[in-house]
């Protein structure tokens, strides 16, 4: 079962996001600590291993990625719950093509 959670305090917001039906706003912020929920932090394309930190091809440079921001490519990041088991297949698969 997915699961949204808030980049900053880990809290659940699945209640909170079935209001507004998963879309987060701009200006939505989490009811638990108040953090930015538009930001790269809490995006399913946000990762330090690609330029400008995004998956995605974006044409503008966002500086504070915990902050509130307007990109229109934003997608809630959902945790799959507690097992990761297709992470973990991944990375098993990965290991799998680097050993000697």
């Amino acid at each position: 079962m997915a699961v949204y959670i808030c980049h900053n305090c880990k809290k659940s917001l699945d209640e909170e996001l079935e209001d507004i039906r998963g879309k987060v706003g701009r200006q939505d912020v989490c009811p638990h600590c108040y953090a930015d929920l538009h930001c790269c932090m809490n995006c399913k394309f946000h990762d330090e291993s690609y330029t400008n930190e995004c998956r995605e091809d974006s044409r503008s440079f966002i500086r504070e990625r915990d902050k509130s921001n307007f990109c229109s490519s934003f997608e809630f990041v959902k945790d799959e719950g507690e097992d990761g088991s297709e992470e973990i297949d991944a990375k098993t698969k990965l290991g799998g093509l680097f050993k000697l």
